[in-house]
C-alpha cells in the first residue's frame, strides 16, 4: 500500500507541478497525506478491510503447514538415531522439499497480495486524483504534495481531511449541491 500511495503521491505531485509551471510571481502549495487519505475514504476502508481478510486466510493456512513442517522436524530428529541412513536421507529430502513449496507459496501469495492490493486500490487512486484536483482549485492551489515527501507543512496546508470528505460525499463537498463545476472538463489534461 505504502508503494502505491507513494506513487500516487508522485503522480499528483508531477501533475501539479506541471500546473504550477506558468509564470507566476508565487506558487500556493497544499499537502495531502495520500496513505492516510486513501485508506480514510470508505472505499478505502472496505479495501483494507478485504485485503486484511484475504491476508489473514492465507497466513492461517500457511501457518498450518508451518506447523505441520516443524512437527515433521522434530519427528525427523527422533528418527535420526533410529533409521537407516538411506531411509532418513529419502525423508529428509522429502521433508526439505516440501519446505521448498511451502516458500514458494509464500512468494506467490506475497505477489498476489500485491496484485490484489493493486486491484483494489487503483480505482479510488483514480478518483483520489480527481479530487485532489477539485480540491486545489478550490483551494488556489498550484502544487499539492504529499506529505511523505514534504518535510515541513504548516497545518493550514494540509487538504487531507477535505479531500477524503468530499471523495466520500462523491467527490462533491458536503455542503454543494449537485452543481456540475465543470469537473468532467477538467478530467482530459
Amino acid at each position: 500500500m505504502k508503494s502505491l500511495a507513494r506513487l500516487l503521491g508522485a503522480v499528483i505531485a508531477c501533475g501539479c507541478l506541471l500546473l504550477a509551471s506558468r509564470a507566476s510571481a508565487q506558487v500556493k502549495v497544499g499537502v495531502i497525506d495520500v496513505q492516510r487519505a486513501l485508506l480514510a475514504t470508505e472505499d478505502g476502508i472496505r479495501a483494507a478491510k478485504s485485503l486484511n481478510d484475504y491476508t489473514a486466510r492465507k497466513k492461517a493456512e500457511l501457518r498450518r503447514v508451518e506447523g505441520k513442517l516443524q512437527r515433521e522436524q522434530k519427528q525427523l530428529k527422533m528418527q535420526a538415531q533410529v533409521l537407516s541412513r538411506s531411509a532418513f536421507a529419502r525423508r529428509y529430502e522429502h521433508w526439505q522439499r516440501r519446505v521448498v513449496d511451502v516458500q514458494t507459496k509464500t512468494v506467490e501469495f506475497n505477489r498476489l497480495l500485491q496484485r490484489k492490493q493493486q486491484q483494489l486500490l487503483a480505482p479510488i487512486s483514480q478518483k483520489l486524483v480527481k479530487v485532489v484536483r477539485r480540491v486545489a482549485r478550490k483551494r488556489g492551489f498550484d502544487v499539492v504534495v504529499d506529505r511523505a515527501v514534504a518535510p515541513y507543512a504548516r497545518g493550514d496546508l494540509d487538504v487531507t481531511d477535505m479531500v477524503v470528505q468530499m471523495y466520500n460525499s462523491g467527490g462533491r463537498n458536503a455542503s454543494e449541491k449537485d452543481s456540475g463545476d465543470g469537473d468532467k472538463k477538467s478530467a482530459t489534461p
